[in-house]
């Protein structure tokens, strides 16, 4: 009888032994199976980052050849196409220089010619100028564009008012807020020694210098591709002296490329001058997003 209790009691501490042994082994499998999932994922997290280096590595060469190729194109071709002429030397680019993104070698660029933009006043008795931007471009009724330009002029006459350098950094105080700051950022320039260029006008800023008929005409012969020189003279007569119907010699540069997860905007202001002392002169060269 002792015998058989203690051979049930040691069966018993067997049995608890080996429940003990089997949770330990299980408690140290959880641990180093949470190291290694630790370690995994550590691991994955460094392989990302160094993808992502690597993405923006091939994008910053990716955009400095884009610039370089449509640099050179512009050097070295006709601004303007000749239907009757194909150039079988240089890969063609189907640019336009109102601003209208196009793709090329899977990026987005957008060219526009300075001469189709609105020239900021910088005086503030020309302050009244706005009026119509604002009416326009930034979609103000006609009373509270005139007072917004009336009071923007009473600031520029303040003593501590200084001369608008970038319409994304100027203050405006409670005028404009700045989703408005950016669109005149984009659509308004501050070199006054620029000559008007109608055929560069981007189509939201064809109602500050044309009538609503003629509007519709140039939007027209636009999807026709066939508003050139000729054509705007037909609708609306010879240019005057200070308006010219060929583009530059400025350009406001615009490219967006992608690699990977990686993602670049570049915008430049070029002056191309194939036969000048110093072809291209690069104005500014900023990261932006403002003209996508």
């Amino acid at each position: 009888m002792v015998s058989s209790l203690m051979l049930l009691f040691a069966s018993s501490e067997m049995r608890r032994q080996r429940g003990a042994a089997l949770i330990l082994v299980l408690m140290v499998t959880g641990v180093v199976g949470l190291l290694i999932l630790s370690m995994s994922l550590a691991v994955r997290s460094q392989v990302t980052r160094a993808q992502a280096l690597i993405d923006r590595a091939n994008l910053v060469f990716q955009v400095h050849s884009i610039e370089s190729e449509l640099a050179f194109a512009m050097l070295t071709r006709d601004l303007v196409r000749d239907p009757d002429r194909e150039d079988t030397v240089i890969p063609a680019v189907a640019w336009n220089f109102i601003g209208v993104p196009f793709k090329y070698r899977d990026a987005t660029i957008s060219l526009q010619d300075v001469g189709g933009l609105f020239v900021s006043p910088q005086r503030a008795e020309d302050a009244k100028d706005f009026g119509i931007l604002f009416q326009i471009l930034l979609g103000f009724d006609q009373s509270t564009s005139i007072s917004l330009a009336r009071r923007l002029e009473l600031k520029m006459r303040e003593p501590n008012w200084v001369a608008i350098q970038s319409f994304r950094d100027a203050d405006f105080g409670d005028l404009i807020g700045k989703p408005e700051q950016q669109l005149l950022e984009r659509f308004v320039i501050l070199s006054p020694d620029v000559r008007f260029n109608p055929l560069g006008v981007p189509d939201v800023l064809l109602p500050v210098w044309f009538s609503a008929g003629d509007v519709e005409a140039i939007r027209v012969l636009r999807r026709q591709g066939s508003f050139d020189a000729r054509a705007y003279e037909d609708l609306l007569g010879s240019p005057d002296e200070f308006t010219v119907t060929y583009p530059g010699p400025q350009f406001k540069i615009a490219i967006l490329a992608q690699s990977g997860s990686a993602t670049q905007t570049r915008s430049s202001q070029w002056i191309i001058d194939p036969y000048g002392d110093q072809p291209l002169s690069v104005f500014y060269r900023k990261r932006s997003g403002d003209e996508f």
